[in-house]
């Protein structure tokens, strides 16, 4: 018996094994198994996060949570042997594992199998190897290869042998054989100083089979181990010690069969960024190029690894995941996720505790997605294809995920398939517009894989590409305005402790060491496609007291004026102009992070609404008289007319 989370696994005779969950245990009453599975493996045996068992005359190590995500089942082994210490895998009578040793039993034998663990492999604390990382730009040209070139045809694209990776591998290390890795590089990036990391199944602890200093974007290279220096020895990945792999590794058993591998880097800040991606899904191109599927090029499929990458991001973020289990509270408005059977109370209606803990787990281990281009639609999903429309290619950049999460929905876990209608893909409620509210949130907050400065990466949208396109790339590339602020923001304000309404500027604040958040909050004005923050200023001018608006303007880092700018000025008494400003550094500010104050209008010093113009070739900051935006009666333009705008000017508000 195992317990597994909420679950007890017992394995019982005749190969079965049931499946209990503890959470409805009631005094005296039979609890009743949820699952019963016959001609189950032979043996289960438990390893940290992990489940042994032996099977059709072989090891394999599963993962528990991918084991609950599909419904208990055996059928996404992370590694397997058919022979341990020369001697092939029986269906044994009894498998323990403890202190990193295997114990077999059959009939005749109990063997302890320190090939797992022991005598074939040390571990000594407190040392460390000198490495020497692989040098790219000395490699052998017969060593590189590129991938996902625009040479590569559809039957190249859509080999999933060829041109498929699982998204939390983006740099994937494969064993060609005992003494041969292949590393291949899916990001459109360049990455560097990239450790590459290995694990023995069974040990949950990594080691460095070595360091290369940089690896090129969509790039393959094929190695010796002993490019990494010495074979057999490596340092932790934890730099607490060195595993000495040697007697193992000097063996003809194939044991790269008994390793996972992985990547990392200490100074990459994109490779640490795609190292907490969670899902697993495989990406792969799909064939489908008839009715309103189109052909794909590599440009696409490029593109999609891009888009892929964030998404998953999106989908590892805590803020997902806090979102996802208060899913009513934070985002629904007090209505629960729901299923096929649509808003109601029971089965696939209303999601219960348990439903959010299975379909979060069962997203992220969903096992492939089929990628494909569509036209006459915004996209088209199932559990088995997923495709979306030209436009999303290169919108995605400015955080306009909902086409690719709805179509993502239908096929939510890859193994049902949701309705429209659903809280998996509805416009209007559920995945659909909170994987778009999650997306502008994390690029408003400026921690994404990819933002819009890395459109160029694959240019997608550019001219020089349209001939691996379908269609023009005219869609608007723009981000949402800073004065549109959604759910995460909101939450994500909540604990700024930035200044609220008008505030003077004083030494202590720092516009430049605001987060994104906080700077979208300072009210700003459009000067000349700019958007400049808004300030106030009081000034005496012929023996009165004036309350002048203008921008900000940085004179040098962290030292500012409040001006007017030059096509604004102050009429005198006498006829004539000059344009105010204040005095260094001596101004207001205006934040709208006030969530006390939510949606109501900002009001100017004379408790009109305040306003700002947004015809183009104007630009200003007043009050809001009788419809009418408009300052006090000695400020004009430069065309000589008073400041006074009866049309094309909006408020500023409070969030």
């Amino acid at each position: 018996m195992h317990i597994l989370n909420d679950y007890l696994l017992v394995n019982t005779s005749n190969n079965n094994y049931a499946i209990y969950d503890t959470r409805k245990i009631q005094p005296g009453i039979t609890l009743q198994p949820e699952k019963v599975v016959a001609l189950a493996p032979n043996k289960i045996e438990r390893s940290g996060e992990h489940l042994i068992i032996n099977i059709n005359g072989r090891l394999e190590w599963h993962k528990i949570s991918t084991f609950i995500a599909n419904n208990f089942e055996f059928i996404e082994p992370e590694g397997n042997i058919k022979s341990l210490n020369g001697d092939e895998i029986n269906n044994y009578q009894d498998i323990h594992f403890d202190n990193n040793e295997l114990i077999t039993i059959t009939a005749n034998n109990i063997n302890i199998n320190s090939y797992i663990v022991n005598s074939d492999i040390t571990f000594t604390a407190d040392q460390s190897l000198e490495v020497t990382p692989v040098q790219f730009n000395q490699l052998m040209p017969s060593a590189i290869q590129q991938i996902y070139t625009n040479n590569d045809t559809l039957d190249i694209l859509t080999n999933a042998e060829l041109r498929s990776v699982r998204i939390n591998k983006l740099i994937n290390t494969k064993f060609i054989d005992n003494s041969t890795v292949e590393i291949t590089n899916y990001n459109a990036k360049t990455v560097t100083n990239i450790d590459i990391e290995a694990k023995l199944n069974g040990i949950d602890k990594w080691f460095i089979l070595g360091n290369i200093d940089t690896l090129p974007p969509f790039t393959r290279i094929t190695l010796p181990l002993s490019a990494f220096g010495e074979v057999g020895r490596y340092n932790s990945s934890n730099n607490d010690g060195v595993f000495d792999l040697t007697t193992m590794m000097s063996r003809d058993d194939n044991f790269t069969d008994l390793l996972q591998t992985s990547f990392n880097s200490k100074t990459d800040k994109f490779v640490q960024k795609i190292k907490k991606i969670k899902p697993r899904w495989n990406i792969r191109t799909t064939g489908a190029s008839t009715g309103n599927w189109l052909p794909m090029s590599a440009l696409h499929a490029r593109e999609y690894l891009i888009m892929m990458t964030n998404f998953a991001y999106m989908a590892s973020s805590e803020e997902y995941k806090l979102f996802w289990f208060n899913f009513s509270e934070m985002y629904g408005n007090g209505t629960e996720f729901y299923g096929n059977a649509g808003p109601v109370e029971g089965p696939n209606g209303f999601f219960t505790p348990n439903d959010y803990d299975h379909y979060y787990d069962a997203m992220l281990n969903r096992d492939y997605l089929s990628l494909g281009v569509v036209q006459n639609v915004g996209g088209l999903g199932s559990p088995s294809i997923t495709g979306i429309s030209e436009n999303n290619f290169y919108l995605h950049y400015y955080g306009y995920y909902g086409i690719l999460a709805h179509e993502f929905g239908h096929g939510f876990d890859g193994k049902h398939l949701y309705n429209d209608g659903t809280a998996f893909s509805a416009s209007w409620f559920g995945f659909q517009p909170m994987m778009t509210d999650l997306g502008m949130y994390l690029i408003r907050k400026g921690d994404m894989p990819y933002l819009d400065v890395d459109e160029d990466l694959n240019g997608f949208y550019k001219d020089e590409n349209a001939r691996y396109r379908h269609f023009p790339a005219t869609a608007k590339r723009a981000h949402r305005p800073d004065s549109n602020s959604n759910k995460f923001d909101k939450w994500f304000m909540a604990s700024s402790t930035m200044p609220q309404g008008w505030f003077a500027n004083t030494d202590s604040f720092k516009y430049e060491q605001l987060n994104n958040h906080e700077k979208a909050s300072i009210a700003k004005l459009n000067k000349d496609g700019q958007q400049l923050p808004i300030c106030r200023f009081t000034q005496e001018i012929e023996g009165y007291q004036k309350t002048l608006y203008g921008y900000v303007n940085e004179i040098t880092p962290n030292s500012y004026e409040c001006t007017l700018g030059s096509e604004i000025s102050y009429r005198l008494s006498n006829g004539t102009y000059f344009t105010p400003v204040s005095t260094l550094n001596q101004f207001d500010w205006l934040s709208l992070h006030s969530p006390d104050s939510s949606g109501q209008l900002v009001a100017s010093d004379q408790g009109s609404p305040l306003c700002t113009i947004n015809s183009s070739g104007f630009y200003g900051v007043g009050f809001n008289v009788n419809n009418a935006c408009q300052q006090i009666p000695e400020i004009y333009w430069s065309n000589g007319n008073r400041w006074f705008f009866s049309s094309g000017h909006s408020t500023y508000q409070y969030r």
